[in-house]
C-alpha cells in the first residue's frame, strides 16, 4: 500500500472517538484515525479480528480493516473502504420498504451469526455502522472489541440503540449485538429510534426509558406480526431473553420465503447482494493488515488533528 502524504487527508467528520478522513489519489478510502498510538496488544487484538472476519463466508457484507497506517505524530488510522451513505441517510426520507428491512435483517444477521459462532462480538451495533455501498450492497462496518475497549466511547449519543445492559454495565456481548440489531431494524422500519428523544428530554432521560421502558410495537404499514414480535424480542431486557443471531437468522428466512401479506415485498434493492452473499466462499489465506508510514512533509501545513 502506497505511503499517506498528509496533504492527501480531506476531513469528512468526527465520530465519538476517532477522526475520520478520506483518503484522495486513486481509489477514495476512509481513514478512521485515533486520538493516539496503538499498542501492541491492541494492534495485535485488531489484527486477530480482521483475520477471522475475513475467513467468514459473509465477509462481503463486512467492511473490513484494509490496512492500519501510522501517520507523522504516530497516531493510527485504519484505512477502509468508502461507503457513501449509512442506515440514518437511507431512512433520512422516511422508512425503508418492509421487503428491504426484512432483507437487510437477513443479511445482517447472517454476519452476526457467523461472527458469534467463532467469537467475535461487534461490540456496537448502531445505524451508523450499517453502511451501503455505491452497488447498492448493505454492509456492517466498524466490527470488534479491540478497539472499543482501548478507546472508550460516550454510550449517550448512541443510548436509544444500545442494551440496557451495555448501560449500565459497559457489558459488550452476543446478546448486546442482537439488541443493537433490532434497534436498527426499528429505525429502518419506522423511521425513528425505538426510544426517540422527547421534547425537552435529556440524554439521561433517554437512558432511564431505555433501562425501564419497552419500545413501542411496531404496527401499520401491513408489518408482519412475526416481524414486530421479532423485533420485541430482540430489544428484550433481560439478555437472557433475546434469540441468538442463528436464531434471528433463521426467522428472517422464514419471513423471506412466508406469502406477501398486502404490501408488496419488493426485494429489489438488495436481491442481487443477497444471493451474492450465500455464495461468498470462505477465504483459505486471510489479509493481515499491516503498518504503513505516512510521508511527512516539510510544511507544518496539516489537515490532521486530534480528537
Amino acid at each position: 500500500m502506497a505511503e499517506i502524504p498528509l496533504d492527501a487527508l480531506v476531513p469528512h467528520g468526527n465520530g465519538p472517538v476517532a477522526s475520520v478522513y478520506l483518503v484522495t489519489g486513486g481509489r477514495t478510502a476512509v481513514l478512521k484515525v485515533y486520538p493516539q498510538p496503538l499498542d501492541r496488544r491492541t494492534y495485535n487484538a485488531v489484527e486477530i479480528e480482521q483475520a477471522k472476519l475475513a475467513g467468514l463466508r459473509s465477509a462481503a457484507s463486512i467492511v473490513r480493516v484494509e490496512a492500519l497506517d501510522e501517520l507523522p505524530d504516530r497516531r493510527t488510522g485504519l484505512r477502509m473502504e468508502f461507503c457513501p451513505q449509512s442506515l440514518p441517510d437511507l431512512v433520512a426520507n422516511g422508512p425503508l420498504p418492509i421487503g428491504d428491512v426484512v432483507v437487510l435483517g437477513q443479511i445482517l444477521s447472517s454476519v452476526l451469526a457467523e461472527a458469534h459462532d467463532t467469537g467475535l462480538v461487534h461490540g456496537g451495533v448502531t445505524p451508523a455502522n450499517v453502511l451501503e455501498r455505491p452497488s447498492g450492497q448493505p454492509a456492517l462496518a466498524d466490527f470488534g472489541v479491540a478497539l472499543r475497549l482501548r478507546f472508550p466511547r460516550d454510550l449517550m449519543a448512541d443510548a436509544a440503540f444500545t442494551a440496557p445492559e451495555v448501560l449500565r454495565d459497559g457489558e459488550l456481548s452476543e446478546q448486546a449485538d442482537v439488541y443493537g440489531l433490532g434497534a436498527v431494524l426499528y429505525l429502518a422500519l419506522t423511521g425513528q429510534s425505538p426510544f426517540p428523544a422527547r421534547t425537552g428530554e435529556s440524554a439521561d432521560g433517554v437512558v432511564l426509558r431505555v433501562l425501564r421502558e419497552t419500545p413501542p410495537e411496531v404496527s401499520g404499514r401491513d408489518v408482519p406480526p412475526a416481524l414486530s414480535g421479532l423485533l420485541q424480542r430482540m430489544m428484550a431486557k433481560d439478555p437472557d431473553a433475546r434469540p441468538e443471531a442463528v436464531t434471528v437468522l433463521r426467522e428472517f428466512e422464514q419471513l423471506l420465503t412466508a406469502e406477501p401479506v398486502e404490501d408488496d415485498l419488493d426485494f429489489d434493492d438488495f436481491s442481487d447482494e443477497l444471493a451474492a452473499g450465500r455464495n461468498v466462499p470462505v477465504a483459505t489465506a486471510p489479509p493481515k493488515p499491516v503498518v504503513q508510514k505516512a510521508k511527512k512533509k516539510t510544511s507544518s501545513r496539516s489537515r490532521a488533528r486530534d480528537c
